[in-house]
């Protein structure tokens, strides 16, 4: 005897989830755009892109941040990014800085 605070399910809601067919794989971005016609200098880089793009090891870019010597990044929940811009104005600042010395 079902009780009254008792919900009992339909058969359509018991019903496992349908998935529907995944196209064909497409070759992942290095960089893909968060949101559609994002600007390229909006976008968001893992620390492992931006080590790749730099040459440098992920370590490097760790300590160029704790002593805040590299280029500005941030949280995004527990993960760091770097936003495409701040990266490329840091690089022109490194590249001034040579050049003034």
């Amino acid at each position: 005897m079902p009780r009254d605070d008792h919900v009992t399910l339909s058969a359509e809601c018991r019903k496992p989830f349908q998935t529907e067919a995944v196209g064909p794989r497409r070759p992942i971005d290095r960089m893909p755009r968060m949101i559609d016609g994002m600007e390229h200098r909006d976008r968001l880089i893992t620390v492992q892109a931006l080590a790749d793009y730099l040459g440098v090891p992920v370590s490097t870019l760790d300590q160029w941040r704790y002593r805040r010597e590299g280029p500005p990044g941030f949280k995004v929940g527990r993960h760091l990014r770097y936003r495409q811009s701040d990266v490329e104005d840091w690089i022109e600042q490194q590249l001034q800085h040579v050049v003034t010395r």
